[in-house]
């Protein structure tokens, strides 16, 4: 049986399926609502009123933007109405992974085989953007730890545990009262318990620079290597609080120094690696340490300087290293990325999810067409008839032009009636909205098919690179080498003046132009070519080159981006269609309002006449 819940409005739930479960509690979904799930918290961690308080803040503070980034509250839920809080709605995160899978090298090859150093880079760019959205709201993470951070397989990343968050309100600031070793910066390592103390969008700087650091240089932590005294590298939290950063110019006064297989931070220009300095020194605790907002900048701007290797299209690198680094661990046994794998998906920058989207279109619900007033129904009285003067002639004319003048006005008040029915029907009309819907639904299908459709692009790109590579291995065999019995040399030099002097220029309609060659020897010919392609093995992933998959990129990305933006334009169609009709309606409503009570008037001074 589903057991049944209440919003923090009154508004009933339904819990269903359980679809996961930790310490705190459980993960469910919602049948009423596909697209979120709810935490419901295990009775011995039901919120204290500190905590329900910070809830009910993250509910109030909750936007578009912070459900594309985070799983973050959009309700309370609560046993009955006005009840205590026992757990949360929050967006579904759907096919996720957690992000120490993504930049595990071995993780990540089973997880997506084709996913390079510039797939890892946008999701370095995408985790710093995530971490701006909450620091620009004046919250801050606090409990920064792997885990907790959810990437797919478009680059994308979203938070989640969000009600672990240190959450700012006016004049109040509910805290975050747990926090990860390794992920926690040298000036609050060694704290026991952290309910005591506020934390700052700095603290969360230093985490933050870890995930990024962990992301492009193989999943190694900075403060990790060869030891150079005996206190270091024992305990990973007393390295960190020791600033032993086994990058920094001076690792070997620090006590650490990096391992001889780690990539080296020489890989990022010179700008970048000085930023992991300053996040990772003393410098970065005194003077601070590079912001989210700053990471984004510089991950896209590194993003720009990306030159793809000829040799394996999954080695992508900074263009000012001259050299390909990846290649370079392949031959020392060290492959950080497989070779030569088909790109399948490509990474995104800004999070444009579908079915999100799609929330936002059937929440611009149209007011309906009103219904054409019953004029029948509506109760009036009838005007009495004017007395009549003395004499006969007054007393017969008065009610001959008495019927006249209300019979005209009768008509008159049809007329106007039904001019402003016809103007109801036309500016409240449902048709524009209907139409642009149903176009907003067309490229929402569109927008699904894409990961299908740039499938079969994929295919067919490998598809050119074998014909490619085949017709230049035909044409390394010369038609005059043909070892046929019969061929002369006469008929040798015939091809050779119509153009066919390699195998590759062998096809049947180019025989067809030499004259007098002989069907027995075309046909020798056309098999000889024959015997020739079967003895090659082409590898069109191997040989695929890097311009090749950059232009298949380039035509993916810019219909995703075409579809994206015409997909939001609709939506502010849509929108802007029904704030016309809401801004319309009442007016038009008045005046038919107006119109019907008119036509019942004049209906009943008509009656009057009998």
């Amino acid at each position: 049986m589903l057991d049944r819940l209440v919003l923090e409005d009154g508004r009933p739930l339904t819990l269903g399926q359980e679809l996961g479960r930790g310490g705190e509690g459980t993960v469910h979904a919602l049948p009423e609502m596909p697209e979120d799930v709810a935490k419901l918290y295990h009775p011995a961690h039901f919120p204290d009123a500190e905590k329900q308080a910070k809830l009910r803040t993250m509910v109030q503070v909750y936007d578009d933007e912070l459900a594309t980034y985070a799983a973050w509250p959009s309700h309370t839920l609560h046993r009955v109405a006005e009840g205590p809080v026992i757990g949360f709605v929050m967006p579904r995160m759907g096919d996720r992974h957690p992000i120490h899978m993504l930049y595990a090298p071995g993780s990540r090859k089973r997880l997506l085989p084709d996913a390079g150093w510039d797939f890892l880079l946008c999701a370095a760019r995408n985790t710093a953007a995530a971490f701006e959205a909450i620091h620009s709201r004046g919250h801050v993470v606090g409990d920064i730890n792997p885990g907790n951070i959810l990437f797919a397989a478009d680059s994308r990343v979203a938070l989640i545990d969000c009600d672990s968050f240190q959450i700012r309100e006016p004049g109040l600031t509910h805290r975050c009262k747990v926090g990860v070793g390794h992920f926690t910066p040298p000036e609050l390592q060694g704290l026991q318990a952290f309910d005591a103390m506020d934390r700052t969008v700095a603290h969360d700087h230093f985490g933050l620079a870890l995930l990024l650091f962990h992301l492009l240089f193989g999943g190694r932590h900075p403060f990790t290597g060869v030891p150079l005294r005996s206190e270091a590298g024992e305990v990973l939290d007393t390295d960190i609080r020791a600033y032993r950063y086994a990058h920094a110019p001076d690792a070997e006064t620090r006590g650490l120094k990096a391992a001889a297989g780690a990539i080296p931070v020489t890989l990022v220009p010179e700008h970048v690696q000085a930023l992991f300095l300053r996040a990772f020194t003393e410098e970065g605790t005194h003077v601070g340490r590079p912001t989210a907002a700053q990471w984004v900048e510089v991950l896209d701007g590194l993003r720009g300087s990306l030159r793809r290797c000829d040799r394996n299209g999954n080695h992508a690198h900074p263009a000012q290293t001259g050299w390909c680094p990846w290649c370079a661990f392949d031959s020392q046994g060290l492959p950080y990325f497989l070779p030569h794998a088909p790109r399948t998906r490509r990474p995104m920058l800004e999070p444009f999810q579908i079915h999100r989207f799609w929330w936002q279109v059937e929440a611009v619900v149209p007011a309906p067409l009103p219904e054409r007033p019953d004029v029948d129904r509506l109760s009036a009285t009838g005007t009495p008839l004017p007395k009549a003067g003395r004499g006969v002639l007054s007393r017969l004319r008065l009610p001959k032009a008495e019927a006249r003048q209300r019979h005209e006005a009768r008509y008159e008040a049809e007329e106007a009636f039904q001019e402003a029915w016809r103007e109801v029907e036309q500016k409240l009309s449902l048709q524009a909205f209907q139409a642009c819907k149903q176009r907003l639904s067309t490229l929402k299908q569109t927008y699904l098919e894409l990961a299908r459709l740039e499938g079969q692009e994929a295919m067919a790109m490998l598809d050119r690179v074998r014909l490619r590579e085949v017709e230049r291995l035909l044409r390394r065999h010369a038609v005059e080498d043909a070892e046929i019995p019969w061929f002369s040399p006469a008929k040798r030099q015939r091809l050779a003046t119509a153009g066919v002097t390699t195998a590759a220029d062998v096809t049947r309609e180019a025989l067809g132009r030499v004259p007098d060659l002989g069907g027995t020897l075309v046909k020798a010919l056309l098999d000889w070519r024959s015997g020739i392609e079967r003895q090659i093995q082409v590898d069109p992933i191997r040989l695929a080159t890097g311009q090749d998959r950059e232009r298949l990129r380039r035509i993916a990305d810019g219909r995703r981006q075409d579809l994206e933006e015409e997909l939001r334009a609709g939506l502010a169609t849509l929108k802007e269609l029904e704030a016309t009709r809401a801004r319309q309606r009442p007016a038009l409503l008045e005046a038919l309002g107006r119109a019907a009570a008119r036509v019942a008037q004049a209906r009943a001074d008509v009656a009057v006449l009998g």
